[in-house]
């Protein structure tokens, strides 16, 4: 079994961004964001919203997007996805951060190494 220690160096401390905005919007917002390196992972859901306004109950459609991001740029990206997201324009859209503690960091292994043996391996095979 592995030790805290071993485990601690696959987690890294993150920040969560969750935003609730106008329908149509998140896509815009997330390819924005997307190959910034400080944002450590984005998504995006579609939902329904109960808006209730002077006694009167109005479905709306609303767009949902999740930010896992490095705590050093939370701010920055907080801000950045405020003015994207236009959630002063959009009666009922919300946005806010908090700690998540520790997210696995997900990379894919460079393969470049394991490509060269192969190629070096495939030139020693017989003809």
């Amino acid at each position: 079994m592995l030790s805290f220690a071993e485990i601690k160096q696959h987690l890294q401390c993150a920040k969560l961004i969750s935003c609730v905005m106008a329908r149509g919007h998140a896509e815009a917002v997330v390819q924005a964001l997307h190959n910034q390196k400080h944002v450590l992972g984005i998504d995006y859901a579609t939902g329904r919203n109960q808006h209730v306004q002077m006694g009167q109950r109005d479905w709306q459609e609303v767009d949902m997007i999740t930010a896992i991001v490095a705590p050093e740029y939370a701010e920055e990206v907080f801000y950045e996805m405020y003015f994207l997201a236009k959630i002063a324009e959009f009666e009922g859209g919300i946005i806010f951060q908090a700690d998540l503690g520790f997210s696995t960091n997900y990379e894919l292994p460079d393969l470049t190494e394991m490509v060269a043996e192969e190629v070096s391996l495939e030139k020693d095979l017989p003809k």
